[in-house]
This record gives C-alpha cells, sequence and structure tokens, in this order.
C-alpha cells in the first residue's frame, strides 16, 4: 500500500510543477514582444523554461529554473544552475542581455 501512496504524491508533485512552469510561460507571454516556451522534465539537460522579449533593439533570453513547494524552502541543485548558465552561452552572439532567473512558488 505505502508504494501507491509514494507513486499517487510523485505525480501530485509533477502536476502542481507543470501548473508553475506553465505560469511562468504565461507571464513572459504576457509581456510587450514576450514569448517563452517549457522545455520538458528535468530529465531533458535542459532548463524548466526558456524565454525571450525583444523590444526595439532589445534582445533579452531568460533561461528559467522553476521550483515550487508546500513547505518553507526549495533547493536548486548545482547541476540544474550550471546548465542555465550553459544553454545562455549557445545565444551570447544573438542577445544584449542574458538572464538565469530562478523562480520559487510556495503553496500551503
Amino acid at each position: 500500500m505505502t508504494n501507491i501512496k509514494i507513486f499517487i504524491m510523485g505525480n501530485i508533485r509533477r502536476s502542481r510543477g507543470y501548473a508553475y512552469e506553465m505560469s511562468i510561460v504565461k507571464r513572459f507571454q504576457a509581456k510587450k514582444g514576450g514569448d517563452a516556451r517549457r522545455l520538458g522534465g528535468s530529465s531533458t539537460g535542459l532548463p524548466d523554461v526558456m524565454a525571450t522579449i525583444h523590444i526595439e533593439n532589445t534582445h533579452k533570453i531568460y533561461s528559467c529554473e522553476a521550483k515550487s513547494s508546500r513547505y518553507d524552502l526549495c533547493f536548486i541543485p548545482i547541476d540544474q544552475i550550471q546548465r542555465c548558465y550553459a544553454i545562455l552561452g549557445m545565444f551570447a552572439a544573438a542577445y544584449n542581455e542574458m538572464w538565469v532567473m530562478f523562480a520559487f512558488g510556495f503553496k500551503n
């Protein structure tokens, strides 16, 4: 019986993370010149969300790692931070501003 409960809790945790990532995507898409995409699960080796904002001569790119928790704290493993920076390095020639963003959502 315990294994079933753990499996169900895992699905709840994943769905909470997905919903939080999608809320970040929608916020970027609501901005003038903004676009964003959720890149998939943590096993992809990519950040959770990539976003761009293009306004006149300003071209910004964001590499976002999102964490959602029911508790008072969240951890971001160092490899997830490093991959955010690595992805931005691929776009250095195309964007005048590059940002790594860590988004934390805390819910009861």
